[in-house]
């Protein structure tokens, strides 16, 4: 065991200040290191928080790094210079509906990125909005129904400057007048999703899969039950 005697008060000022200090993640392999720092935000510019941010050296999985975003969408690394992937996702445990992102995605910048020099990179999330109506037999709109989607790739998307791609879902519950709002990728293949109606409405048992097809823009989507 390690004892600090008494007239080392300069090693334990040191101590307490390596203590104190933010954490900062880093992946050193050399004495160089830069920075990079930046925000995860929607596209109004909101910060995102408790975002996982993953750096892949080369791109590769077993050479990575992560942190994840605070309050007002944050993060930053110190890593070694060399050319990396940038990964941003929340697919563990889903976004709140208050935050314009989707519930689960991940994305991931191609080609890699260099870092030379300490940079700061904004990362914008690069969604559209979907509005989900669900109506009953008389075209009346359902309150408290469930949508799920499917987890549907987009291949054309960008992360800040860089091309990037990945996949992104939602489950949502309807209300009367506004249905549910969902925040997803413009997915490059068509998205399936099932409306069901919420336990104890008559029409319970009913249920809808549907599919919406490719976009690039915020869009509306009308769900009708069928007749028993």
């Amino acid at each position: 065991m390690r004892t600090i005697r008494t007239g080392s008060k300069i090693a334990v000022a040191l101590i307490l200040v390596t203590l104190l200090m933010p954490f900062v993640p880093s992946l050193v392999a050399a004495d160089t290191t830069v920075i990079l720092s930046g925000r995860v935000v929607d596209p109004i510019g909101n910060g995102i928080p408790d975002q996982t941010v993953v750096l892949r050296l080369n791109g590769d999985i077993f050479s990575s790094i992560s942190t994840t975003t605070g309050p007002h969408g944050s993060y930053i690394f110190r890593v070694a210079p060399g050319l990396y992937t940038v990964t941003v996702s929340n697919r563990d445990f889903g976004n709140d509906p208050s935050v314009n992102a989707p519930q689960f995605y991940s994305i991931t910048t191609n080609p890699l990125l260099s870092l030379s020099a300490d940079t700061t990179l904004d990362l914008p999330i690069p969604i559209k909005r979907v509005r989900v109506n669900v109506q009953d037999p008389y075209h009346q709109p359902l309150a408290g129904a469930t949508i799920a989607t499917s987890q549907a790739p987009a291949v054309n998307l960008t992360l800040g400057p860089f091309p990037a791609q990945g996949p992104s879902s939602y489950n949502a519950i309807t209300t009367t007048t506004e249905g549910a709002l969902l925040w997803l990728f413009p997915p490059t293949v068509p998205m399936h999703f099932t409306a069901t109606p919420p336990p104890g409405s008559p029409y319970q048992g009913l249920w809808v899969t549907a599919v919406a097809h490719a976009h690039s823009n915020d869009n509306s989507w009308r769900v009708v039950l069928p007749p028993r």
